[in-house]
């Protein structure tokens, strides 16, 4: 079944009910994505939801996706998901060996979201092209 991405391209990606961005400032991310949300949501017909994030291991002031500790994502993220689920995680919150801040590994991280699909990447429309 074909769709449209984001950018207006057609796609033949089977895409989720719910995309659930991750960020660690949420309002921040609102006042960038006001106008970008409704239009991800139309663009894919999934809800998509912003997931606050605190940063507890190094204060609630750090506000960085590269400080973010994966279990602290876990800990924002609702128990109910679903296949249909997806996380679109900022890819400034691992290295390059796949970890977060806090050695928790991107498979670990999967493994204890399934059935949800997760991808990192550094831009929206390359992780809906992961999906």
């Amino acid at each position: 079944m074909a769709s449209v991405d984001p950018l207006g391209r057609q796609s033949t990606l089977e895409l989720r009910d719910i995309v659930r961005l991750v960020e660690d400032d949420l309002v921040r991310v609102e006042a960038l994505f006001a106008e970008r949300l409704p239009r991800l949501a139309e663009a894919t017909g999934a809800e998509v939801a912003l997931v606050p994030v605190t940063n507890e291991y190094f204060g609630d002031s750090v506000t960085v996706a590269g400080l973010l500790g994966g279990h602290e994502v876990l800990k924002a993220l609702p128990r109910d998901m679903t296949h249909r689920d997806a996380v679109l995680l900022p890819g400034e919150a691992l290295n390059a060996d796949g970890l977060f801040i806090d050695d928790m590994s991107l498979d670990e991280f999967r493994e204890k979201t399934a059935p949800a699909t997760v991808t990192a990447s550094r831009r929206i429309a390359d992780s809906l092209e992961a999906l």
